[in-house]
């Protein structure tokens, strides 16, 4: 101690050979003694001292004092380190707040698992879906998923959607059947579809999409996914085919042509025609084309239906090279 000596006759003994300080300390009373402490006193008193080592220990992070005891094995085996600084009273209490950050470790690892189990088959899922299955607080669910999302466990399509990653999916997602889910209500339409019917030779890498909602773009690991406003009225003309397995919501390769002509602004004329290298006329019924025009009250959409039956037909006589 400070301005102390350490002598047996002294009355401001409060340390013991090998030890700096204690935690809970008090100033001796003065009283004269000939007889050092008795071990039953050092047993009372040993958690009030701090060894010199354990100092210097304490002011580690605790993963370096963690590295400090190979003897912990459990621990070294549940969490990677070394293991744990061995000591009485503090070195339990360290020792169980480790055992306790394993535990919680091991919770969130096997919520996973269980996790996995449940949605494992799913190619993609949202919120909604976990919160129901898990019957937890959306809050709680919602905290967890981004905790799994920053860990790469999971892919984020969009706010509130997500897919597992590589390593944990065993159902391949389908980027069309993907394109309905993203954004509901909708189908497959325009450039995507017209490539999907060979109707235009270029690969179309974007997948276009019609719906009766907001107009929406959204990017993912999956690609790039664009959604385009029609009326309710407007939204028919597509049909569920299967891709790969899976149902998809596509439009008939007549409203794919509708839908790009309507969304597209300007006059439809058959130079604009031509240098879209439209291919496959025979794939176009065009009096469904006429019909779906006339649903549309456009004369922009007549016109333009009036110089695709004239090229089809041009086509068919060999008189037109596209």
């Amino acid at each position: 101690m400070p301005l102390a000596n350490s002598a047996d006759s002294f009355p401001a003994i409060v340390t013991r050979p090998g030890f700096l300080g204690c935690l809970n300390w008090r100033w001796l009373p003065r009283v004269r003694t000939r007889c050092p402490p008795s071990l039953a006193s050092f047993a009372r008193t040993s958690r009030t001292f701090i060894s010199a080592s354990f100092e210097r220990k304490a002011w580690q992070p605790l993963s370096q004092r963690l590295a400090l005891d190979e003897r912990h094995d459990v621990l070294q085996e549940a969490i990677g380190f070394a293991g744990v600084v061995q000591r009485k009273n503090v070195g339990m209490k360290e020792a169980r707040l480790v055992y306790n950050i394993v535990q919680i470790c091991t919770i969130i690892r096997m919520t996973f698992h269980s996790f996995l189990a449940t949605i494992g088959d799913l190619p993609f899922f949202d919120l909604a879906t976990v919160v129901q299955l898990a019957g937890e607080r959306r809050t709680t669910v919602q905290t967890q998923l981004g905790r799994w999302v920053r860990s790469g466990r999971l892919v984020p399509l969009r706010r509130g959607m997500y897919a597992l990653a590589q390593r944990y999916r065993r159902t391949p997602v389908n980027t069309a059947e993907l394109a309905n889910h993203l954004y509901r209500p909708s189908y497959l339409s325009r450039e995507w579809a017209l490539g999907y019917y060979g109707l235009i030779l270029e690969k179309v890498v974007t997948y276009t999409s019609t719906t009766s909602r907001v107009p929406r773009r959204f990017e993912n690991a999956f690609g790039t996914f664009e959604y385009r406003h029609v009326k309710r009225a407007a939204f028919f003309g597509y049909r569920a085919l299967e891709m790969q397995g899976r149902k998809v919501l596509l439009a008939e390769p007549t409203k794919a042509l509708i839908d790009l002509w309507h969304l597209t602004s300007g006059p439809w004329t058959a130079d604009r025609m031509v240098e879209m290298r439209f291919q496959n006329f025979g794939a176009v019924n065009q009096e469904e084309l006429r019909e779906y025009a006339a649903r549309f009250g456009s004369p922009r959409l007549l016109l333009a239906t009036d110089v695709w039956c004239e090229l089809a037909e041009a086509e068919q006589e060999g008189g037109a090279a596209l």
